[in-house]
């Protein structure tokens, strides 16, 4: 009798294993599918608010200004290209911060022959080492183009570095001449 107990509960113990193993597998891929349906979620309102910020700076004349509240996509930037910004560089074993120059910016104001171009992208500052990949993802960045100088920042100085949409920013938009400026407050 003992005998069978134990080879009972052997075999039960491996469907239990093999149940929790499976009930792992199920999450993860639950987790991978919700993210893919957020990402492309987030995309089409990174899209829908770059749309409203380019309307808002046709309207625009020179010496005006004007406010936007942009409240998401959340854990996204808004950025401008070209860029003041630093990144990290490896060279060998060591880690240079280099500023980006004119000539990097995103691929698809390249292929689209932009000079300059603003663009909301997804990004973590832990996971790229430079906003300049993430803005290449397709995937994870919409980008338009801006027939001017653009700075974006959020000191509101002559930087042109990039604003942290994180749980929502009031920005002020603001053309002098042939820059444009937005500053997120």
């Amino acid at each position: 009798m003992l005998d069978k107990r134990g080879l009972w509960l052997l075999e039960s113990s491996g469907k239990i294993i093999i149940a929790i193993i499976c009930i792992g597998i199920l999450i993860f891929l639950g987790m991978e599918v919700y993210k893919i349906f957020n990402n492309s979620l987030d995309l089409e309102k990174a899209q829908i608010q770059l749309g409203n910020i380019n309307n808002s700076i046709k309207e625009l004349k020179s010496g005006e200004s004007k406010d936007y509240v942009l409240l998401n996509p959340g854990d996204w930037i808004l950025v401008g290209w070209p860029n003041d910004n630093f990144y990290d560089k490896t060279m060998g074993t060591f880690v240079i911060k280099t500023k980006y120059d004119e000539s990097q910016i995103p691929d698809i104001c390249i292929i689209n022959n932009w000079q300059n171009c603003l663009c909301i992208c997804k990004y973590s500052f832990s996971v790229y080492p430079h906003m300049l990949e993430t803005c290449n993802d397709n995937k994870l960045s919409s980008c338009i183009e801006v027939d001017r100088k653009i700075i974006v920042n959020e000191d509101g100085s002559e930087e042109r570095k990039f604003v942290d949409i994180t749980g929502g920013k009031n920005l002020k938009i603001s053309l002098f001449g042939d820059k444009l400026k937005i500053v997120g407050k």
